[in-house]
This record gives structure tokens, sequence and C-alpha cells, in this order.
């Protein structure tokens, strides 16, 4: 389902950091990716990693910068901790359909996006806080304990 607006690459957060930047809307996120790449570009790997780790602990950033600065810092050898391992920052289902497939994306920072075998699709970039459902003070969904 590569034809969408947006590719199942950048919903799992396995895009190439040029097309993060290209895509970038100039933001936070935006920013410490653009850093992250200078680094890598003077092959400083410590100071690359950093931008990513700054991303992934960085509150108010989307959870798909987070999901993709996490791809990078694997891609470096980098290993989470024990904690971050489980936090769980966003779920994709895709469903087989006769004429191809839908696919929905939800993420930890109530974003969602859902894309139709037919090519239609809704994005909820959480405009308001009208579809959220209340956490009761639960905090960030995790596995385990």
């Amino acid at each position: 389902m590569k034809e969408g607006p947006v590719s199942l690459q950048a919903l799992f957060g396995e895009l190439p950091l040029d097309l993060v930047i290209a895509g970038g809307d100039g933001g936070r996120g935006a920013v410490i990716f653009r850093r992250a790449a200078e680094a890598l570009a003077h092959h400083n790997l410590g100071k690359a990693c950093l931008a990513f780790e700054e991303i992934t602990a960085t509150n108010g950033l989307s959870s798909r910068d987070q999901i993709q600065a996490w791809g990078f810092l694997k891609q470096l050898g980098y290993l989470p901790t024990s904690q971050q391992e489980k936090q769980i920052l966003g779920v994709v289902v895709e469903v087989g359909m006769r004429s191809g497939q839908d696919v929905l994306a939800v993420y930890a920072d109530r974003t969602a996006h859902y894309y139709n075998f037919s090519g239609a699709g809704v994005v909820w970039g959480r405009p308001d806080s009208s579809l959220d459902i209340s956490t009761d003070g639960a905090g960030p969904l995790t596995l385990g304990t």
C-alpha cells in the first residue's frame, strides 16, 4: 500500500533519514532530525545518537517521530533499556481485503491514520480531544511490569 498519502514505511517509522527530513514540518522534531543527519554526514555517530535519543525522550513530539528515532537508534546498534523497550508508541493493523488491504495506525499521542484499500483515507491529527478516551491517570501504555 505504497500509493496512498503515507507509505507503510512512514506508519512503521522506517523511512530513510533524508525522507524524514524532506517531509518534516519544520517543528522541533524536524530540527533535531536535521541535527542528527548533519552529525552522520560528519561521521559523528555519538552526536547522532544523542540527537535521536533526544527525540525519543522529548515530551510533545509526535509518536511517529519517536518511533522513527528509535528505528535509527536500532540501525546504529543502540539498545533500549528494559523499561524503554516495553513502551508502546503505536499499533498498526493491516487487514487483507479482496481488493487490497485496509490499514489502521493508532499512536500514543492519540493521532491515527486509516487507509482503505480503495485509496481513501482519514488522518486524525488530534486537532481537539473529542475522540480521546479517558485514561484516568493510567499513564503511558506499557507491556509487562
